[in-house]
């Protein structure tokens, strides 16, 4: 599949969540010490019996079971030891080794946990990763370079082997510098990773160190000829192209329907059976009042997409619905008595 059209409906255009998902979990993270805290949501993984949570403004990922109960984090390797870090950027999953990676800045390395993130190796080195996901054999990097021709690539690394030389995946030359998105441009699913570099039109599946397939979207008017905007200046670009479409992110979903944010605060619905991508202004949460287009990037997600909401949006949700009598599912009341308004984060898994 190639060029395949973007679809913008009317500037007012909704879609409720009642007709696009088949069901959904509420998950509270619990906040039952202080290093079981979240200040932001960066990223989920997900294995078979653990959400981990990756916290860079904490500064470390937080292993919580099924039901939100916190298990362990990542605090004890914070510092400036030789099996310690200073700050991470990024945190992936690998299924058949059950290992969990940390991607850190400071000092560039990789840290490799197990499920219960015990430290198992680090490896050091010289380039810069600001994204990770990993397949079953290899991991990946979303490596940016402000050298003599700024460019973003995706590098591969043998999971057998972290030391060795990285292979160059992808790569895009004539980048703008300093402009970035607000998501994440890698995710995983099972034995796949999507990739989506930035000013570039295309989502690509990769796996076992090759791209298996790509889809090209064609954003006609709201999109960019990104060969007329090679090396402009950050202020010079959002003049000229600010208000188009300009980077594919947080791209998640199955293997019939896929949703992703770009740099607007849109809904993007691809469908890869019928070949559409639909554009809407918003998503209205027609079940729990909880509207958000902004998807959280997960690695693993199953077969859901993720919303976050605030535990006092939530509270206030149920004060209001026992106030006008509404129905209110038992699941919601069970997390309203339990969790107080000034908690961690709660999760909403949608099924698709």
């Amino acid at each position: 599949m190639s060029g395949i059209k973007v679809e913008y409906q009317n500037e007012h255009s909704i879609i409720t969540s009642s007709s696009l998902f088949k069901g959904f979990d509420v998950i509270p993270l619990a906040a039952s010490e202080e290093e079981s805290l979240v200040a932001s949501i960066d990223r989920l993984l997900f294995s078979d019996e653990r959400i981990y949570v990756m916290d860079e403004a904490c500064r470390r990922l937080l292993a919580f079971d099924k039901k939100g109960n916190f298990i362990s984090s990542t605090e004890k390797y914070t510092g400036e030891g030789p099996e310690q870090y200073l700050s991470i950027k990024d945190a992936a999953i690998s299924l058949n080794r059950r290992r969990i990676y940390l991607c850190c800045d400071a000092p560039y390395c990789i840290m490799e946990f197990d499920y219960d993130l015990n430290l198992v190796n680090k490896t050091n080195f010289d380039y810069y990763f600001t994204e990770i996901a990993a397949d079953n054999n290899c991991l990946y990097g979303l490596c940016t370079s402000y050298a003599d021709s700024p460019k973003h690539e995706i590098l591969c690394l043998n999971l057998e082997n972290l030391s060795e030389s990285p292979d160059t995946i992808l790569s895009n030359n004539g980048i703008v510098k300093g402009l970035r998105g607000f998501g994440k441009s890698l995710s995983s699913q099972g034995g796949d990773v999507r990739a989506s570099l930035p000013f570039d039109n295309n989502i690509y599946w990769i796996n076992d160190g090759k791209i298996q397939t790509s889809i090209s979207l064609d954003f006609g008017e709201k999109g960019i000829d990104f060969s007329s905007v090679k090396y402009i200046s950050y202020d010079k670009f959002l003049k000229k192209e600010g208000d188009k479409d300009w980077i594919i992110q947080n791209v998640c979903g199955n293997d019939s329907l896929i949703l992703f944010n770009t740099n607007k605060p849109y809904c993007y619905l691809l469908n890869l059976k019928s070949t559409k991508c639909d554009v809407y202004s918003e998503m209205l949460n027609d079940v729990l009042p909880f509207t958000n287009s902004q998807l959280i990037p997960c690695h693993n997600s199953p077969n859901a997409v993720v919303y976050e909401t605030e535990p006092v949006l939530f509270h206030n949700y149920i004060e209001l619905a026992k106030r006008k009598s509404d129905e209110i599912k038992e699941s919601c009341l069970e997390v309203a008595k339990k969790y107080n308004e000034d908690g961690n984060p709660i999760i909403i898994l949608w099924y698709l």
